[in-house]
């Protein structure tokens, strides 16, 4: 078993380098096909649901979504993966999106529960946004059509056949259309970035912020990285380090809030 360590004894980086600029510019171009795409069919659509990971609330959300499919449609964001992020966090979270972002429809959810109360919530919302909505060339047809979105690998597929599962009777969804992401929760392919260089973002990140579950997950005696990059990142993605929200630090910190600090940490 590791010994345990003196957090205090070392010197962690207080920045990390950004990723380089021709995966950023490679990124918006690799995803505008599928763009295109959405465009032609949002005439036939009701509902716009826009999924993301949980651990990401403000950044990695494609911003071309918002100004050119969910800008004139009913628009939910589903923040999933609810299960793997700070859940004392999410009042805090549905508050800054709604003033900083205009998204008044939060639902966090576990696409992987059958029994989770975000999904159960979902369909009624959606019903709900869609009746009262104007449905201009639709409005004589009776039939709604929903469109999701998102970056790859925020559990898109999951939550369809989850909603498909409940709501339809049916066990299997039509698969969904591969885009581009964001690495460390898997939205982007890990060989475009370096499974190095992912984990050695993740160890900035628990380092920075106290969490030093991992030297223990790990067996090391103090905080480590390289040969073991590849264990590190898919014990992240499984949660198995503890629950994090990787965006803590752009939350608005609120005074009268006392132990905010604190409570922002604690998982």
């Amino acid at each position: 078993m590791a010994t345990k360590f003196d957090a205090a004894a070392y010197n962690f980086r207080k920045k990390f380098p950004f990723i380089g600029k021709d995966l950023l510019r490679w990124f918006p171009g690799h995803m505008n096909k599928g763009l295109k795409q959405m465009q032609r069919k949002l005439k036939s659509v009701d509902c716009v649901i826009e999924v993301h990971d949980a651990r990401l609330p403000f950044s990695g959300r494609n911003p071309i979504f918002t100004s050119t499919l969910t800008g004139a449609k009913p628009h939910i964001l589903v923040l999933n993966k609810k299960d793997l992020t700070i859940q004392s966090l999410i009042p805090r979270v549905k508050d800054q999106l709604k003033a900083e972002q205009g998204v008044n429809n939060v639902v966090f959810t576990n696409s992987k529960d059958q029994l989770d109360r975000g999904l159960k919530a979902l369909i009624p919302l959606m019903v709900d946004l869609m009746k009262d909505s104007n449905r201009f060339n639709r409005s004589e047809e009776e039939d709604y059509n929903v469109m999701i979105i998102g970056v790859p690998n925020v559990g898109k597929s999951s939550l369809i056949n989850m909603l498909r599962s409940r709501n339809m009777r049916k066990g299997h969804a039509l698969p969904v259309g591969a885009v581009a992401g964001l690495a460390l929760c898997a939205s982007l392919q890990d060989h475009l970035v370096g499974e190095e260089a992912i984990a050695d973002y993740l160890l900035y990140w628990l380092n920075s912020h106290g969490k030093f579950q991992y030297v223990e997950y790990m067996g090391l005696d103090e905080p480590y990285l390289v040969e073991t990059a590849k264990t590190m990142v898919k014990a992240f993605r499984k949660g198995e380090l503890g629950k994090l929200m990787l965006d803590v630090d752009l939350l608005n910190e609120r005074s009268d809030r006392p132990g905010l600090a604190k409570e922002m940490l604690i998982a």
